[in-house]
């Protein structure tokens, strides 16, 4: 696994710590701290990605008949 890869997990482990017990979210502070780096450019090139993409929104109904 490569530091990039790691630095994913961690990414999802923060974005999940609102459910995790103190001693995880210990633990997923300290990745996060050696992970620094990586975080960062994972979140730079989050946001390049998302300031590319249109402002588009749909919105609709979906109705299913089944009839035998």
């Amino acid at each position: 696994m490569t530091r990039y890869e790691m630095a994913q997990v961690v990414a999802k482990a923060m974005a999940r710590s609102g459910k995790a017990d103190a001693e995880t979210k210990a633990l997923i502070d300290k990745l996060a701290v050696e992970f620094a780096a990586e975080l960062n450019h994972l979140g730079v090139r989050v946001a390049k990605l998302e300031a590319n993409q249109p402002n588009l929104k749909f919105n609709g109904v979906l109705a299913i008949r089944y009839t035998s």
